[in-house]
């Protein structure tokens, strides 16, 4: 199902929405072609990582990320991301998920790539510090993954989140302004709602701290 077709139920408000809500909105509207395009990879993770908890309240624009619109999952190992500074490192297991929206100069959404990391064994790789990166792009394929195909491509991520304080264990942490301070109910896609007419967003976050 295409984004166009939450144009089908739109009901046009006279009230201006802030940048936010209309990146809300946008996500939701993409959040199943997301799920089901990644789903084709038959990885496991890329196909249920909305049952993940949620660590932002809406999507944000990420330097590190080409300035896709993103959002951060993380599983059941990696709770502790929830104290950020004080989270330390991470239990074998502990799994994010970054999943990506563009949006064009002209307004026109499209779903970018899925982003893993995976917390593995130690001895794994030693240059990313025994974390296994995947992407996924929107056709399925998968683009690359430490360890396994096109890994010397997948470098790069590893060499961006390396640069991060060593008691962080190589994940980034969101801007504390944009962070969620409880679980959010599991995001379900919907019809409808501005502003699925191809309106240009804004960029969300300017300050170069949201990884």
């Amino acid at each position: 199902m295409r984004w166009e077709t939450c144009l089908q139920s739109l009901r046009r408000s006279s009230v201006e929405l802030t940048t936010a809500a209309e990146a809300d909105s946008a996500y939701d509207c993409l959040l199943k072609e997301m799920t089901t395009a990644y789903g084709k990879s038959k990885n496991p993770i890329a196909k249920n990582y909305t049952d993940f908890r949620r660590y932002r309240e809406v999507a944000y624009q990420s330097a590190t990320h080409d300035n896709r619109f993103v959002q951060n999952y993380g599983n059941d190992y990696a709770t502790n991301y929830a104290a950020y500074e004080n989270a330390g490192t991470f239990k074998l297991g502990a799994f994010f998920a970054k999943d990506s929206f563009t949006v064009s100069g002209d307004g026109k959404m499209a779903v970018g790539p899925l982003f893993l990391l995976q917390n593995v064994p130690s001895g794994f790789n030693k240059a990313s510090l025994d974390w296994k990166y995947s992407m996924i792009m929107p056709d399925g394929k998968v683009f690359g993954a430490t360890g396994g195909k096109n890994s010397a491509a997948m470098n790069f991520c590893y060499e961006c989140h390396n640069g991060v304080a060593p008691d962080q264990g190589a994940v980034m942490l969101l801007p504390e302004e944009s962070r969620v301070k409880k679980k959010l109910r599991k995001v379900t896609f919907k019809l409808g709602g501005y502003p699925c007419d191809a309106r240009p967003f804004s960029v969300i976050c300017k300050d170069g701290h949201s990884e």
